[in-house]
């Protein structure tokens, strides 16, 4: 079953001005929960077989034999992350120019996952819960960001001292600081079953601690790739990429 969203360039214009508005723009029940409960089983089976620990996994939807085909194979979907890209970047954006990470937090290492502030390498981000436990908030891997908190850089030097003043330990310590003073400003609730659309590369985000215990899992759709042609970007990208396929040990 393919996702089905609005595209009409009223409908884009209305997403583009509620980012650069709010933030953030969230796009309700528009997964259906049969497609949600294909993603879980798919998950579900990966954990039966390998284990509750976290994971993350480069490209799932690029995969024919995956339930995640169905967010690329969603034509709407595609054409809303490009369109939006294209105006944020004010220039034609190709499909190729996209990256998915499917993220699943639980087990003894679920810890390391918490609150690694950074910022995208795209211009927009997608994301799709799957897996949001009850309980604590702190407990429960919700989305905390500073929305908007940049803007889009020319220069991909700029870019990388950026990335470098605020994706370190201390800098990151003193933003968990910040968050837990006063969460409610810094915190978004995911609700499987919608869209939450951002400025994943504006946004500087991470999400809170995830009890070992629990499950958190979301599908990130980036667009838009900034400095598509830097090759500083590219070295970036394949550490970090190489960091990914690390916890890819089994394909879904």
């Amino acid at each position: 079953m393919n996702i089905q969203l609005n595209t009409s360039d009223e409908d884009i214009e209305k997403i583009y001005q509620s980012l650069n508005l709010n933030g953030m723009h969230c796009i309700e029940s528009s997964i259906p929960k049969n497609l949600i409960d294909e993603f879980r089983n798919e998950i579900n089976e990966y954990l039966n077989e390998n284990g509750r620990k976290y994971f993350s996994k480069i490209n799932p939807a690029d995969e024919p034999n995956s339930a995640f085909s169905s967010i690329k194979d969603s034509r709407s979907f595609v054409t809303l992350i490009n369109k939006l890209a294209s105006k944020a970047l004010n220039r034609k954006i190709e499909d190729s120019e996209s990256l998915n990470v499917l993220r699943v937090i639980t087990g003894k290492n679920a810890e390391s996952q918490t609150l690694q502030f950074h910022y995208d390498a795209y211009a927009v981000t997608a994301l799709i819960p799957i897996f949001i436990p009850e309980g604590k908030a702190e407990e429960s891997g919700h989305l905390v960001a500073w929305l908007n908190f940049r803007k889009f850089r020319n220069m991909q030097i700029i870019n990388m001292i950026e990335k470098v003043l605020f994706q370190n330990r201390f800098t990151r310590k003193f933003l968990s600081f910040l968050v837990f003073r006063n969460p409610e400003k810094y915190m978004h609730k995911m609700i499987p079953g919608n869209i939450y659309l951002f400025w994943g590369y504006r946004t500087l985000h991470a999400n809170l601690g995830v009890s070992k215990d629990f499950l958190r899992s979301t599908l990130l759709f980036h667009g838009g790739d900034v400095h598509q042609d830097s090759f500083l970007d590219r070295i970036v990208k394949e550490k970090r990429h190489s960091s990914e396929r690390k916890n890819d040990e089994v394909k879904l």
